[in-house]
């Protein structure tokens, strides 16, 4: 096999299996875990979108649908260890995600509202981890696997939050505690504090170190409170059939960065004010934030995509909807085209710097709507 990092560095390892001795393993879709941002299917596992809502639309809905973005496992335990063990229903590798932000599972406690990262699940690389091609499809037979342990503090009850990958789907998760251990629910969310999320692959949480790292894990961390991620990897079209499904999501705040997958301005301005109205027909109260692309860089129409998403809320505002709201992107990740470039990992998606800044900008917004998210 050869000289590996993890032989040079011990930092890079990743742990390995627990031994089953004394070892109890727990479904993660079933009580007493608590379950947000997902549902689970008992054929599909765990999922973000029905089916039927996508259906009739572009294929790759579907794909997307099947990832755990956005994905979290609250509970609380006293055990002095964790095991993980998850079977992926698809699994790929890209050159500009790293393994821990598009496939991990990151472990962070939360006793007493104090929030602290013990580790980040991943597959390791060897040879039970090697494909010849993406196994990108749902359908298919993916055969990537992850068995991973870590040691806990331990001693008392602490609160956990296991966030899920940004992009690969996950069929099946077991976590696995001392035998002896005490297993509940975990810190509940502030009651009827829900933002939903709809747009691209940045909200979907591209290119984030971890998954707990993308804009809306912040913005939850600090405040406790839940989200639903519907960021849809080169997909935030803007069907009416979408923005149906996005009214039937229980929310109290809905923050919309469609503009990014449009292939043109022309396009945005011909759909934008419609998926608003669309959504609004149906959800006539609830606030929504609309936002403007942060990577305005490389996008020699990005002004005009600015001025259509500024029309909608005026025209949203004289029709007399008087809780829709802009952010504007252009300065999100600062001020000058060199602020703006360490924030990227591509020049398209935020890095984890990317996300803080994006993150702080939506959490002011959310504060001026609800003192929930001060």
């Amino acid at each position: 096999m050869g000289l590996k990092i993890e032989d040079i560095d011990k930092n890079f390892k990743v742990a390995g299996g627990l031994d089953s001795d004394g070892i109890k393993r727990l479904d993660a879709s079933k009580p007493p875990f608590s379950l947000h941002g997902l549902f689970y299917d008992n054929e599909k596992g765990f999922m973000r979108i029905p089916k039927s809502a996508v259906e009739g639309l572009k294929i790759d809905l579907w794909h997307l649908a099947n990832d755990a973005a956005g994905g979290r496992i609250k509970f609380s335990t006293d055990s002095d260890k964790i095991e993980i063990r998850a079977h992926y229903k698809r699994f790929f590798d890209v050159p500009n995600q790293q393994r821990m932000g598009h496939s991990g599972f990151s472990l962070i406690e939360e006793t007493d509202g104090v929030y602290r990262h013990i580790c980040t699940f991943a597959a390791p690389f060897n040879a039970e981890n090697t494909f010849d091609k993406w196994a990108f499809d749902p359908t298919a037979d993916c055969t990537i696997n992850l068995v991973s342990s870590r040691e806990l503090s331990g001693g008392k009850m602490r609160d956990y939050v296991l966030f899920m990958p940004s992009y690969c789907g996950v069929q099946d998760l077991t976590l696995g505690f001392d035998e002896n251990a005490t297993v509940s629910s975990g810190r509940e969310y502030k009651k009827d504090k829900t933002v939903l999320y709809y747009g691209s692959s940045i909200t979907q949480g591209a290119c984030a170190g971890r998954p707990d790292t993308s804009y809306q894990g912040h913005i939850s961390k600090w405040t406790n409170t839940d989200f639903v991620n519907i960021g849809l990897s080169g997909n935030a079209k803007g069907q009416k059939q979408m923005a149906e499904f996005l009214a039937s999501v229980d929310c109290n705040v809905f923050v919309c960065d469609y503009d990014f997958n449009e292939n043109s301005a022309a396009e945005l301005r011909e759909k934008h004010y419609d998926f608003y109205k669309a959504y609004r027909s149906i959800r006539p109260n609830t606030p929504i934030i609309f936002l403007s692309k942060p990577n305005l860089d490389r996008d020699k129409e990005v002004y005009e995509r600015i001025d259509i998403i500024k029309q909608t809320v005026k025209k949203a505002k004289e029709w007399g909807d008087k809780k829709v709201y802009f952010i504007n992107g252009e300065t999100i990740l600062g001020k000058t085209v060199s602020e703006r470039e360490i924030c990227s990992v591509d020049g398209v998606h935020p890095n984890d710097l990317g996300f803080y800044r994006m993150a702080k900008a939506i959490r002011k917004m959310l504060a001026k709507i609800d003192r929930a998210y001060k």
